[in-house]
């Protein structure tokens, strides 16, 4: 004599989750958000965030915004409870490619512009006097200075409104 056992079927939902943080391209001073960089997660929530340099990518804690503010590199840590993802990411932010320059009066002079990028936005120079120095950003990512009187001017590059750095320009 058997005995007969019925099974009756469960179905068990399992959604794997293999988190990851995207690669960016950083060359814009700005605010941005950790969260929007994050693939493979499906359901799981980040406990939270953390920058290896503050001083170049700072990062809040809880909220996962980001400020990029110098170039250089940190890695960036997202939590989710003990476990952690991480990935490098490098700053490249344009600047002139000098401190100071000298230059004789009536010359013309370029200015490169270092790491360059169109798709970081609208770029101007301007003169702080435009007396001894006039500027004109060009499209291949330079800065052309013509000296018009003898005299001290400082260069300023702004990427849509914001300085990305200086040159001192003395015209003899």
């Amino acid at each position: 004599k058997g005995s007969l056992l019925y099974h009756k079927e469960n179905t068990i939902n399992v959604t794997a989750e293999d988190p990851y943080l995207s690669y960016q391209t950083l060359n814009k001073k700005g605010s941005y958000n950790v969260r929007e960089w994050l693939r493979g997660v499906n359901k799981s929530q980040p406990t939270g965030f953390s920058s290896s340099d503050e001083s170049v990518l700072k990062v809040n804690k809880t909220t996962g915004e980001l400020q990029v503010l110098k170039s250089g590199s940190a890695t960036i840590t997202v939590f989710f409870g003990s476990r952690k993802i991480t990935r490098k990411y490098t700053v490249k932010l344009p600047r002139l490619s000098g401190d100071t320059l000298t230059i004789r009066n009536g010359v013309r002079k370029i200015i490169k512009i270092t790491n360059y990028s169109e798709s970081a936005g609208t770029y101007r120079a301007k003169s702080s006097n435009t007396a001894v120095i006039g500027t004109t950003v060009t499209s291949d990512g330079t800065v052309a200075i013509r000296s018009r009187s003898k005299g001290t001017a400082v260069v300023t590059l702004y990427i849509d409104g914001v300085s990305y750095g200086t040159c001192t320009v003395t015209v003899k």
